[in-house]
């Protein structure tokens, strides 16, 4: 590994709130189009990232999220689980089919 990065999402030393803007971003993992999930834990969002790097869309927000997501994995049937804090559950989402 060179330690290059081949990609950035985000803006260092700086949170908000719309795409490309990340506060305390924990979880991520990759779908089967090598999309990146990113958990937005203070955002109660999950951006939806191509590879590149650039967003594409808000996968879940505060609507579906009652706390910040913290985890992230997708199951081999095409759906998101998602850990939350503060509330001692996994959540099932449907992502692909």
């Amino acid at each position: 590994m060179s330690g290059d990065a081949v990609a950035t999402y985000g803006t260092p030393g700086s949170s908000g709130r719309g795409p490309g803007k990340l506060c305390r971003p924990y979880g991520v993992c990759i779908d089967k189009y090598n999309n990146i999930l990113i958990a937005d834990h203070d955002n109660k969002k999950v951006h939806l990232v191509d590879s590149e790097g650039e967003f594409v869309k808000f996968v879940l927000t505060s609507d579906e999220l009652k706390n910040g997501p913290q985890t992230l994995c997708l199951t081999q049937d095409g759906h998101l689980m998602v850990t939350m804090y503060d509330s001692s559950l996994v959540t099932i989402f449907k992502y692909l089919t």
